[in-house]
């Protein structure tokens, strides 16, 4: 890795830690504030507490990686999938060689 490459790498790093740091600081007083809400029978409180302690949660997690937010599609089980699995072994028929050898490739990605 080239030197000027490194020392981005190590800021983004620092800057990274930095936010985790705030985050996981704002977390401790929301949950501070959630207990003092909860002793002084403040529902409204301990309810916005809750609301803005998840948040941090959930920010936390996103700075260490930890929450995955991609999208999974599962195309094996699309309708549109298994109409063009079914199109391709009806022409494959005629060619019972041809057909075996598509449905074990088929049975590989599945």
């Amino acid at each position: 890795m080239h030197a000027g490459a490194q020392a981005v790498a190590a800021d983004e790093a620092l800057h990274g830690a930095a936010l985790l740091s705030k985050a996981a600081s704002l977390l401790r007083t929301a949950e501070t504030i959630l207990g003092d809400a909860i002793t002084g029978r403040d529902p409204a409180t301990a309810l916005k507490a809750i609301r803005e302690a998840g948040r941090m949660v959930e920010l936390c997690a996103k700075l260490t990686g930890d929450l995955d937010e991609s999208t999974t599609v599962n195309l094996v089980l699309a309708p549109q999938w298994i109409t063009l699995q079914s199109t391709i072994l009806l022409a494959l028929a005629p060619h019972p060689e041809a057909r075996s050898a598509v449905v074990a490739a088929l049975g590989r990605v599945q």
